[in-house]
């Protein structure tokens, strides 16, 4: 099984995302052609802080996260359910 490598971010204030249904589509290129994600799974995970134990939301190609093979595209949706337990703050994540 192949993972796509971490790639810690800290986030913006989420308000705008909260009680939202928010899907995020990103296109992974290498010199301007796709990568093809055929085989890979990937996992995102957001945390208070990049070395917190807990996670505030926890994604999954089983679960929220959708990758386009050949097309080289990630898309991730978490439900308003999901971002509304989300409080107000900066949040730090790993795709």
């Amino acid at each position: 099984m192949k993972t796509i490598a971490n790639i810690a971010k800290i986030l913006p204030d989420p308000e705008p995302m909260l009680n939202a249904a928010p899907e995020l589509t990103v296109k992974f290129n290498f010199k301007k052609d796709p990568i093809n994600l055929t085989g890979y799974t990937a996992a995102l995970q957001i945390r208070t802080s990049p070395l917190a134990k807990t996670t505030v939301l926890a994604l999954s190609t089983s679960s929220g996260i959708t990758l386009g093979g050949s097309a080289g595209t990630i898309s991730i949706h978490a439900t308003a359910s999901q971002t509304g337990a989300i409080t107000d703050g900066k949040y730090a994540y790993d795709l």
